[in-house]
């Protein structure tokens, strides 16, 4: 699975976010949240790519939504 899958269902939560270990809450209801880890597409040098590839999913944990 690649980042733009996880995109689908989820949505980049609030807070810091680096390109290796994104954190993400569910579209459907923002306290489900799940931390997702990525190998990174090296064609790509200083952003996220829809190409990085999934290499550890976190358990689902119950928080509050977290806004910039």
């Amino acid at each position: 699975m690649t980042r733009r899958d996880a995109e689908q269902y989820f949505a980049l939560d609030g807070g810091m976010n680096f390109r290796g270990q994104t954190r993400y809450a569910y579209k459907k209801c923002e306290f489900i949240k799940v931390e997702i880890t990525f190998e990174n597409e090296p064609s790509v040098q200083n952003d996220f790519s829809p190409k990085d590839k999934i290499t550890n999913l976190s358990k689902l944990s119950l928080e509050f939504p977290s806004y910039d």
